[in-house]
């Protein structure tokens, strides 16, 4: 192939892509994402082992993100959800608590982490969206920046 044939092949394959892109409107970071999960999912079957070692990592990351998101959140609905956002922070504690768990349980955590872990976080996240579904059939007097964006409700 000649510089110019490559020159060729890139412009085509350019434009092939811009055409795709405008015509099922896919943004970048979604057919990315599609990438990294075959190609995750692909190592993951190829090499379980390995993929147990990162799932784990991961989960950890993930547990000490989450808990420290869902307080966040809490502490910023606090007055929107004057009587729930005590059960997210607590389900936000939990996560950071999972977290430190895996960390210092590590390497031998990743034997048991996954089930167990899961099931709780997924345990913990369920009651605190309970609690706050509960807590909003009385939310009457929710304030503007509360309030569904117009056209959502």
């Amino acid at each position: 192939m000649t510089k110019t044939n490559v020159d060729d092949f890139g412009r085509n394959l350019r434009s092939a892509i811009r055409r795709h892109w405008v015509l099922f409107r896919i943004p970048v970071w979604t057919l990315i994402g599609a990438v990294l999960a075959i190609l995750i999912g692909a190592f993951l079957v190829w090499r379980p082992f390995a993929g147990l070692i990162t799932l784990t990592m991961a989960l950890g990351i993930f547990f000490a993100a989450h808990g420290i998101v869902q307080i966040a959140t809490s502490l910023e609905h606090r007055p929107v959800l004057a009587r729930s956002w005590f059960w997210t922070a607590i389900s936000g504690v939990a996560d950071l608590i999972l977290a430190g768990i895996i960390v210092a349980g590590w390497p031998g955590s990743m034997a048991w982490a996954l089930g167990l872990l899961i099931g709780i976080n997924l345990f913990m996240s369920g009651l605190a969206l309970v609690m706050t579904a509960i807590a909003c059939r009385t939310v009457s007097d929710a304030p503007k920046q509360a309030m569904p964006a117009r056209g959502t409700a």
